[in-house]
């Protein structure tokens, strides 16, 4: 596995965030149920849900706002403005990410493939449970921003992918 993988945001993906921010706590006629925010949070063409083919495998990038972190946490069609502050709050200071790795075949354990034994299975395996996190950087405007929380889902082999969920400090606000 590539040991050098750069992550790289862009300003869609703030301006996104700014958007969907505005869509959850808008007016009552023009705002979105919380099934219907997290759906368009994750819809690929909206810039918060990067998706990229190399070779024989697909990599995704999802942006997870702090109003979808919620959303997806309470599982409830509607959150109370209270309890919607108040778990943002608690999260403030870093942006979070999930990473996923995926064979383009939807078939088979995406950390087993192309490997020629068991050692080198276990060799990525230990990777991307202890060792990937220092391989992984945030790279937004002249910011490189390392990775401060990191949690491989492994999912035993069961899911034809594999997720990391990614956390990176709030970058200072760039000035003008």
């Amino acid at each position: 596995m590539n040991r050098n993988i750069f992550l790289k945001t862009h300003q869609a993906l703030l301006s996104a965030t700014g958007f969907a921010l505005l869509i959850v706590l808008g007016s009552c006629n023009n705002s979105l149920e919380p099934v219907e925010f997290a759906r368009w949070v994750e819809e690929p063409g909206n810039g918060l849900h990067v998706i990229k083919e190399i070779g024989d495998l697909e990599y995704q990038l999802q942006c997870r706002p702090l109003d979808y972190i919620v959303v997806k946490e309470e599982k409830k069609k509607q959150i109370s403005r209270t309890r919607l502050e108040s778990r943002k709050k608690e999260l403030e200071g870093l942006q979070y990410y999930r990473l996923r790795f995926a064979n383009k075949s939807r078939t088979g354990d995406v950390l087993a493939s192309s490997t020629t034994s068991h050692q080198d299975y276990q060799d990525r395996l230990t990777y991307a449970s202890f060792d990937m996190q220092e391989d992984i950087y945030l790279v937004e405007g002249q910011d490189t921003l390392p990775c401060r929380l990191y949690h491989f889902v492994r999912s035993h082999g069961v899911a034809p992918y594999v997720d990391f969920m990614l956390a990176f400090d709030q970058s200072p606000p760039q000035k003008t």
